[in-house]
């Protein structure tokens, strides 16, 4: 990372670009379970992507791979500000990972009123009273879900400067300027 851009190298390639080539910039952080995920993605002039990701298996430990991470997001962001003050971040995941969340939710109400309606279909309503509150429990998580992950709504978008005053760490107590 340099005033001039970002040079990635994989174990596979070197993927470079400059700020100018940078039309979109997206940071999302998701969990699933005691993983977490989060990224920076940017959307270069040419068409190609370029995503700076980690993968952490104990979030809640920080070790030196999530110090480095974040020391990195936060240069590009810095950078980014400085290079490019015109462009905002935009705030959560791609459409495709919306979609996806959202359409499991739909499924997962559209199952909860299938079991209702044939339970009512065969006549079996001490069954159907048996199973209300799973029903009513998937009905729930499926409308949570698909509420939450709706794709209809605008992106949210941010100034760099916002998501660094987030993300930057608290200033330790000596880093301080004590004037009196």
């Amino acid at each position: 990372m340099s005033t001039e851009g970002v040079s990635v190298t994989t174990s596979d390639a070197t993927e470079s670009f400059k700020w100018a080539e940078v039309n979109g910039v997206r940071y999302w952080a998701m969990a699933a379970g005691k993983a977490g995920f989060q990224g920076l993605d940017f959307s270069l002039a040419d068409n190609r992507k370029l995503d700076l990701r980690i993968t952490d298996p104990e979030p809640r430990v920080v070790d030196a791979d999530d110090l480095s991470y974040m020391k990195m997001l936060v240069a590009c962001l810095r950078e980014l500000a400085t290079q490019r003050p015109d462009l905002s971040v935009e705030i959560g995941n791609k459409k495709s990972v919306q979609w996806a969340l959202f359409l499991i939710g739909v499924v997962c109400i559209g199952f909860a009123l299938a079991l209702v309606f044939f339970a009512l279909a065969e006549g079996r309503n001490s069954r159907l009273e048996a199973a209300l509150l799973p029903i009513g429990m998937m009905m729930l998580f499926g409308g949570a879900i698909a509420w939450n992950f709706h794709p209809f709504s605008p992106p949210v978008m941010l100034e760099s400067d916002a998501i660094l005053r987030m993300l930057e760490p608290p200033p330790e107590e000596g880093d301080q300027d004590q004037t009196a």
